[in-house]
């Protein structure tokens, strides 16, 4: 029999193993995005989610991958607040939020630029920058509260395409601050591209943050809650698309049929999260979660897994995929040297025009059925480590292990 102590501890550990499981579904998804741009035949030169020139599958397969960075920047901003919760603020959370922030902008320009890139230098800023640049401002936000950090989380979403336009047309220091952080673009000189301004995404961070002590709930109450906000979101997201303004720059237009009326009306805005975006995003993957708590361990394992080792599955399935590219482009016959500069050749499909690059000219990329085998292997592949290194953490105490 229980004794009362393991009564209450149960549903905080249960609680804790289900964020887990939810950040690591977000990155068995993750996996599929990035596969199909590395593999999938026309990732250079088309746009999934633009109704009219897509699949039902296709978009769907990409559209399902929104949820991955909303979700990992509101679990982000969800562990810092479990972390705030233990004592408040501390010199401490807020030396640790300052120097594992940094820590992850140095593996952006770095190790996982590289992974993408073996040729020649170049800086794809993403998702771990904006997470790492968002964790810094937390240092300090931790400060004023959780009431008022979710208040500036959802001026902050709500209020970025107003902060964009004043800097559309901006010239030179101010054109380069503006990439950085309202509004996605190339680098100077061909250097790389910044694909996560970091503004928009501290907004997700610090709804999480805000809503962080909801997962400590006893569980109807936390249910119910979630509920409520998820179905919230969605309410209001639709009533936000439907006026068709506001809330999403790129506007939806009305279709011969139902289907590719759908898929326009949800063509909202990653590339800064708009509104809209964040909206329909989050309030997906906040009753997802509620589905995730049900799930068999048989099933939640593997996710749970790959949720606990975040960071070293993100840089390890990057170079396994890149790998295995070049792997199966050489076995096919197709020359290195298209492979190299992969992610350079992509953003500069998207800025530029002229003549196809090489690796779509000679006929690289699988179909989408194809894309999904090369999806379920590389997620094997990465499995194993992570399930590694997993052990790893839960068996040594190390500092450093609490960077990675």
């Amino acid at each position: 029999m229980s004794s009362s102590n393991d009564v209450l501890m149960e549903p905080r550990r249960m609680r804790l193993n289900s964020l887990d499981t939810w950040r690591g579904l977000v990155i068995f998804l993750m996996m599929l995005d990035h596969v199909r741009d590395f593999f999938n035949r026309g990732a250079l030169t088309s746009t999934p989610t633009e109704a009219g020139h897509t699949t039902v599958l296709l978009y769907l397969t990409r559209w399902i991958t929104h949820l991955c960075a909303p979700t990992f920047l509101f679990l982000a901003g969800v562990g810092i607040r479990l972390q705030y919760e233990k004592a408040g603020p501390s010199r401490g959370l807020s030396q640790f939020l300052a120097t594992r922030g940094a820590w992850l902008m140095f593996l952006d320009f770095t190790v996982v630029s590289m992974a993408l890139n073996f040729g020649r230098p170049f800086f794809f800023v993403q998702v771990l920058y904006a997470t790492g640049l968002s964790m810094i401002a937390m240092a300090a936000l931790v400060w004023i509260g959780p009431r008022l950090v979710l208040v500036v989380g959802g001026a902050i979403v709500l209020l970025a395409p107003v902060a964009i336009l004043p800097l559309l047309h901006a010239p030179g220091a101010l054109a380069l601050l503006r990439t950085f952080t309202v509004l996605p673009g190339p680098l100077p000189g061909g250097m790389g591209i910044v694909l996560y301004p970091f503004v928009p995404w501290l907004g997700v961070m610090c709804l999480g943050f805000g809503y962080g002590h909801v997962f400590r709930l006893p569980a109807s109450v936390r249910a119910r809650t979630i509920a409520w906000t998820g179905a919230g979101s969605l309410v209001i997201f639709a009533v936000l698309r439907g006026l068709n303004g506001y809330g999403d720059l790129s506007p939806w237009k009305t279709w011969p049929d139902a289907t590719r009326d759908i898929e326009s009306f949800l063509n909202v805005t990653k590339y800064p999260p708009s509104p809209d975006y964040v909206l329909v995003t989050l309030g997906i993957s906040l009753l997802i979660f509620l589905v995730i708590e049900r799930l068999p361990e048989m099933v939640s394992r593997p996710l749970t897994t790959f949720g606990r080792t975040p960071l070293f599955t993100y840089i390890a399935h990057f170079l396994v995929l890149h790998c295995l590219q070049i792997a199966v482009g050489l076995s096919l016959g197709y020359p290195l040297r298209i492979f190299q500069n992969y992610v350079a050749t992509a953003v500069g499909v998207m800025f530029a025009s002229g003549s196809l690059p090489e690796v779509v000219r000679l006929g690289w990329g699988f179909p989408l059925w194809g894309t999904y085998l090369v999806w379920l292997t590389v997620v094997a592949l990465v499995y194993p480590l992570s399930r590694w290194f997993d052990r790893v953490k839960q068996s040594r105490q190390d500092w450093w292990l609490r960077y990675l």
